[in-house]
């Protein structure tokens, strides 16, 4: 694969992870002028515009830096605040998966998104209060799903 073709493919995977990007930091990263990138970003345009409608290149003035936005498969403000409240309700997790989670779905959203949600949550995060077992339950949520899946018994000690 040719560096631009590699190059606009990092761009756009970037974009629909929810990432926000400068022409700087793409530029410097490929060795190219930034108004490459600014072509690379003007293609994506053309492409979403074609084939996602949905979906919209926006730029952040204040941050220099484009976004993906509207993509119908991705989660809202008030989406995602509903599960960061759910989440922080259920206390079924440790602090620190709490956060992890909770920083995951905040960086689904635009900047300035991820923003304001900081500013709604931070006070409630910041009192969280895990449950007193500690135990780390992620990776054994997803072990047990797939002895489900697989139709595997599970032997306890």
């Amino acid at each position: 694969m040719s560096s631009s073709a590699t190059r606009l493919l990092d761009i756009y995977h970037k974009l629909l992870n929810g990432a926000a990007i400068t022409k700087e930091e793409f530029a410097q990263k490929y060795e190219v002028a930034p108004r490459t990138i600014q072509r690379d970003l003007a293609d994506i345009r053309l492409f979403l515009e074609e084939y996602r409608p949905d979906a919209k290149l926006q730029y952040n003035r204040s941050t220099k830096s484009s976004y993906l936005a509207g993509q119908n498969n991705t989660l809202g403000k008030a989406e995602t605040l509903a599960l960061c409240k759910i989440l922080l309700a259920s206390r079924a997790f440790t602090k620190k998966e709490t956060d992890h989670l909770l920083g995951a779905l905040n960086d689904n959203l635009p900047p300035a998104e991820q923003k304001e949600l900081n500013w709604i949550i931070k006070n409630e995060q910041s009192n969280y209060v895990e449950l007193q077992h500690t135990k780390a339950l992620l990776q054994i949520l997803w072990e047990f799903s797939n002895y489900i899946v697989k139709h595997r018994l599970v032997n306890h000690h």
